[in-house]
Order: C-alpha cells, then structure tokens, then sequence
C-alpha cells in the first residue's frame, strides 16, 4: 500500500501544497483582520471574518480530498497498473488514508484557527460565544460522536465517488463521457442511499446516539443545533458502515478484474 501512497502524492503534491499555503495565508489574513480595537461593530466585523475562516477551511478540505481522488482517478490510466502485483482494495485503502490524513490535518488546524481566535475575540462578542461553546461540546462525548460521524459519511460519500470514477475511468473511453457519468451517476446513487438511511430512521424510536442526551437534545448552541431534528441512529450508522465495506469490496473487484484482462 505505501507504494502507492507514494505514487498519489508524488502526482498530486503540487496542487497540495499550492492548496495548502493559500489556505494558511488566507487564514492567518482574516485572524490578522480580526484583531481590532473594542467597540460594537468590531464585534460584528470578527463574527464575519471568523464565519469566512471557518467557511474557507471546510472549502479547503474539499478542494485538497478532490485533489486526492483526481490523483487516484490518473493512477487507474497508468499503464503499469497490469504489472503491479498490489490488489485493488490496497489503492482503496491507499486512498482512504490520505483523504483520513487530510481530514485529520484539517481539524487539527481549524481548531487551531479557534484558538487563535479565542484569544483575539471581543469578550461578551458573537464570536466568542461561538468559540466557547465549541471548546465546551468538543471535549465531550456527544462532541466526539459528531466528530466521528461526520467522519464516517465524508468516507463513505468520497467512497461513492471513488466507485464513478473506476467506472469511468475504466470502462468509457471518452472524457466527456466519463464526467458525465460520473456526475450523473454520483448524484442519482447518493440520492438513493440517503433515501435508504432516511428509511431506516422508521426503525429506530428514538436518536439514541446523538440526542440520547437529554441536555443536548434540547441545546441551542452552535455546535449541536443542526443534530438536534437530524437522522442519526444506530441504524443509519450501521447502513453507512455497511454501504462503505460494499463500495470498498466492488470498487476492488473491478480494478482486479482490468489488472487480470
């Protein structure tokens, strides 16, 4: 697997890093912004900047995972692919850990961000309310179950990515036709598994991983309040769990089955 991890970084580590130094500029420029002199519209001019610095990291870390599955999308065309004796699910695998790396990198340095700006913040101000509440849930269990499944669907939505692009890449010739169906395919087939976890909520009788918590459920806080009607169980989580092993097992067999031809 590490040789490959290799081959996807040595092909995509320009556009990484040129990705990652933007984001580390355009971040350390909007906290720089955000150190201002007391008064009621600094306050309301952090809350923006920190709202924008929020929005372009999570914007970063699409950019960098596409990157990442433009990069195993190319190592599918590599005419050395017949040659390899490494597996399918072993570029699967490959690939799922540098998009886990990116995620990881990622919420390290956006929590990095939150501490700078808490240590800027205008007290009493929208944005430290903001930080506050997100050091507060983030250290609890509820906190870290969010984390955590959130994980999961960004693994398991890349993974029904990573199926439409072997597809593509390997059985249609035209590029055109390739991004096509690639698009079309991804949207109709995350519009039917989302169908499938909406259904499975009909079993569960209660959301009893997020919201078991009495206080939580009925917390207004930043952090929580797009959890408090979600569809989260342990069902829909068993689903996505299960939905991400079959994309795995397929994806795989089709890349051993163009590796045997």
């Amino acid at each position: 697997m590490k040789p490959i991890m290799l081959y996807l970084w040595d092909i995509s580590k320009r556009k990484l890093m040129i990705t990652f130094l933007v984001f580390l500029i355009i971040e350390a420029f909007l906290l720089w912004q955000m150190n201002v002199k007391l008064s009621s519209a600094a306050a309301v001019k952090q809350e923006v900047l920190f709202i924008i610095a929020l929005t372009v990291g999570v914007i970063s870390y699409f950019l960098l995972s596409l990157q990442i599955i433009q990069a195993y999308g190319k190592s599918l065309k590599n005419p050395l692919l017949r040659l390899t004796p490494m597996r399918g699910k072993q570029y699967i695998y490959a690939t799922v850990f540098l998009l886990s790396l990116i995620s990881i990198i990622g919420q390290v340095i956006l929590m990095g961000v939150c501490y700078i700006a808490s240590s800027i913040a205008i007290p009493q101000s929208g944005v430290g309310a903001i930080i506050k509440e997100i050091w507060q849930t983030s250290t609890t269990i509820e906190g870290i179950v969010v984390v955590v499944v959130d994980f999961m669907e960004s693994i398991c939505v890349m993974l029904q990515l990573i199926l439409f692009i072997t597809i593509g890449k390997i059985l249609i010739g035209r590029r055109k036709l390739q991004v096509l169906f690639i698009v079309v395919g991804f949207l109709i087939f995350n519009q039917i598994c989302s169908l499938f976890s909406s259904i499975f909520n009909l079993f569960s009788s209660g959301k009893i991983v997020i919201l078991a918590n009495e206080k939580v459920a009925t917390n207004e806080t930043f952090f929580f309040t797009i959890y408090k009607h979600g569809e989260i169980n342990v069902y829909n989580l068993l689903f996505v769990i299960v939905l991400s092993l079959f994309l795995i097992h397929i994806t795989a067999r089709i890349i051993d089955k163009k590796i045997e031809v």
